[in-house]
């Protein structure tokens, strides 16, 4: 918090004014649109302009562009939010891989915890990384212990599983 306070209103401004920011901050509240009102996505995406304008460095992002750097808080306050706000929900029920195999199999996501508890915890965390963190191949092989290759094989495999349940 003290540091978003130094954060000068002239410096706001002009990175709200940066239409690249602009879309670079609807592009990653696009797919939230529907599950957040359009009046908390807004202050949702301020905020966290303000957060990400105070917290960027280059050197603790490991390079990452601020765009970049921008786009994922973007998303990740999105997820934080619905996660608050729906205690139903589990962190896992919005996993977009499975957004396609609703109308492809016909689930009742009402047996979505059916469906979850059918893979091990390791294959939880793997595709929440991938597809709620949009952690890179290469990412999820590092924190595992294994290579890029091996975790492409992986996920394909987790989800050769689901739809398996499914049918």
């Amino acid at each position: 918090s003290t540091r978003v306070s130094m954060i000068s209103n002239e410096t706001f401004n002009a990175a709200y004014a940066d239409k690249e920011n602009l879309k670079i901050m609807s592009a990653a509240a696009k797919k939230f649109s529907a599950r957040i009102p359009l009046d908390d996505l807004k202050t949702l995406k301020l905020d966290t302009l303000m957060v990400s304008l105070a917290n960027y460095s280059v050197e603790k992002s490991n390079g990452m562009s601020f765009k970049s750097y921008l786009y994922k808080n973007i998303r990740y306050a999105c997820l934080k939010y619905i996660e608050s706000k729906n205690k139903f929900a589990s962190r896992y029920s919005q996993l977009p891989f499975l957004e396609g195999l609703n109308s492809e199999y016909s689930v009742n996501l009402d047996s979505f915890d059916d469906l979850i508890s059918t893979l091990e915890e390791d294959e939880k965390e793997i595709m929440v990384d991938r597809f709620i963190y949009d952690k890179t191949l290469k990412e999820i092989g590092d924190k595992h212990g294994y290579c890029y290759e091996t975790a492409r094989k992986k996920i394909n495999g987790i989800l050769t599983k689901l739809k398996g349940v499914l049918s």
